[in-house]
């Protein structure tokens, strides 16, 4: 019994400190889980952050690609091949249908020649000249018989 009356306050303290352990380490580890809580709130930011930069270097970098693109097909490329297209043709014309070319001009050239000399084509050429001669005189006329009245009879009857 003597100890009866010393055993209840350390029965009570035991007891007062182990609650206050155990709350204790209730307390460190809701402080812990906060602490985690906050690293990955903090990391997925951090991680958005990251992901936003990645995707804006991305999308320069396709800028850069399609500004590239249209410098380099837009008006470069488009005359660099056709350039190549016309100095392609240009040695075809030179090579195997030169002599072909040289022929159709010569024929060509022939045939112009030839219808030159035709009697129709003398004969077309000294109509349009007769008409030429005729709307000359008639201006000639025209002016002369504002002037001072009429002169000469109907220039059609000049030419006959």
């Amino acid at each position: 019994m003597l100890l009866a009356p010393l055993a209840a306050p350390l029965i009570t303290g035991l007891f007062s400190a182990g609650s206050s352990m155990f709350g204790a380490n209730k307390a460190e580890e809701a402080a812990r889980r906060s602490d985690n809580t906050s690293k990955q709130i903090a990391q997925a930011q951090l991680d958005a952050q990251r992901a936003g930069i990645e995707e804006s270097r991305k999308l320069a970098q396709g800028n850069l690609g399609f500004g590239i693109f249209d410098k380099v097909f837009s008006a470069g490329t488009g005359a660099d091949l056709d350039f190549g297209r016309q100095q392609k043709a240009a040695l075809f014309s030179a090579g195997p249908l030169a002599s072909l070319e040289a022929a159709n001009k010569r024929d060509a050239f022939r045939a112009e020649i030839g219808m030159r000399g035709s009697a129709e084509t003398k004969a077309l050429e000294q109509a349009a000249n007769r008409e030429a001669l005729k709307r000359t005189l008639a201006e000639k006329q025209g002016a002369m018989a504002g002037m001072f009245g009429r002169i000469a009879q109907d220039p059609s009857t000049l030419f006959g």
